[in-house]
């Protein structure tokens, strides 16, 4: 442990991703924040906003952080939204938060990555990997699973994997195959 680090006013903290300059971002899924954790310095609210339809995966790309949205939350208790979640993308030097492609919903999010020019992002409740470019069209990659959480990935091997909580095993799929 190097460092542990209190998150005021969190209740249900999410996902981490990390920017090249050593600045990390956090989702708190349930009050629709991010936090920022400058390095080196005393953690702040980066962004904190309704239009974020509960946040979960964070990735990094570039001068962007892209959210992948669990949708607008109607139940705590079972998850239900009132539709679903979508991927957004927050400037990291203006914080202006505007949807990927037309903003439609897509899925119930749970983790996002890039590779070449394409987002992947996992679908918790439909059990899917999805392919999304960034004018928001959706190609599905794989699927018939059942909660797909957060998924990592092996940018030189192009190798995603993505934990399937409901079996207690990891899938792991090769994109440089297709």
């Amino acid at each position: 442990i190097i460092r542990k680090i209190n998150l005021p006013n969190s209740e249900f903290v999410n996902d981490v991703a990390a920017a090249s300059n050593g600045d990390i971002y956090v989702s708190d899924t349930f009050t629709n924040t991010i936090y920022k954790l400058p390095k080196n310095k005393d953690v702040e609210i980066f962004v904190k906003n309704e239009v974020l339809e509960y946040p979960n995966g964070l990735w990094v790309d570039g001068k962007e952080l892209v959210v992948a949205t669990w949708g607008p939350m109607t139940n705590r208790a079972t998850f239900e939204t009132s539709r679903k979640g979508t991927l957004m993308k927050v400037n990291l030097k203006t914080k202006e938060i505007k949807p990927i492609g037309k903003g439609l919903p897509i899925a119930n999010f749970d983790g996002v990555v890039k590779y070449g020019k394409f987002y992947y992002a996992t679908d918790w409740t439909g059990g899917r990997l999805l392919k999304i470019c960034k004018k928001g069209n959706v190609e599905e990659v794989i699927t018939g699973f059942s909660q797909f959480a957060d998924l990592g990935i092996n940018k030189n091997k192009g190798v995603i994997m993505i934990p399937e909580m409901s079996k207690n095993r990891f899938i792991f799929y090769n994109l440089k195959s297709k």
